[in-house]
């Protein structure tokens, strides 16, 4: 099974079709829409806290905007977890 389901291409949504392009240019040339589902689903999870994280900074930084040292900021906070295990 190709992992771009084949619904016409107005179909299916954009970012399903960038996770599918992903995989396939790892060499995944097949595995069960659900694998794209939970993909998505971990992506947005994780923009989600990398930048509610970032606000956080930037209020604490007394700045009105978040900006790319908070983003930085935030996903160095998120992988450390990460590193203690490795």
């Amino acid at each position: 099974m190709n992992p771009l389901p084949p619904n016409s291409p107005d179909e299916t949504p954009r970012d399903y079709k960038i996770i599918a392009l992903l995989l396939q240019s790892h060499g995944v040339e097949d595995c069960d829409p659900s694998v794209i589902n939970q993909l998505l689903e971990f992506s947005h999870r994780y923009t989600v806290d990398v930048l509610q994280d970032a606000m956080v900074y930037a209020e604490h930084a007394k700045k009105p905007e978040i900006d790319i040292e908070d983003v930085r900021l935030a996903i160095q906070a998120q992988q450390a977890p990460a590193a203690a295990y490795s």
